[in-house]
């Protein structure tokens, strides 16, 4: 449980999961929702958002993380290499 700006305690979020049927980026149905995101963005920081806008903001954005990660995932990290990196850092460091 945590704990709002005002000390009241909120319970936990549910864990989120994809929605199949949300929009794929590049199409037209992303561009429209897009939209609808900005505009809440944009009443958030004007101060105006409901409590119904801030949960379809919040469902928005951990929504659009999903569709974006889906269509454009990440390479994989190749962990030797970045030890090895990290230790040729360490090493540099000490020699200077």
């Amino acid at each position: 449980m945590s704990i709002e700006s005002n000390g009241h305690h909120q319970p936990p979020t549910p864990a989120v999961v994809p929605d199949p049927t949300f929009p794929v980026p590049g199409t037209p149905e992303w561009l429209t929702m897009n939209n609808r995101r900005w505009d809440l963005s944009d009443k958030k920081v004007a101060g105006t958002l409901t409590s119904e806008e801030r949960g379809e903001l919040q469902w928005l954005q951990e929504q659009t993380s999903f569709a974006v990660e889906a269509a454009f995932p990440r390479p994989p990290v190749n962990m030797a290499l970045l030890k090895e990196i990290e230790q040729r850092l360490l090493r540099q460091t000490v020699n200077e």
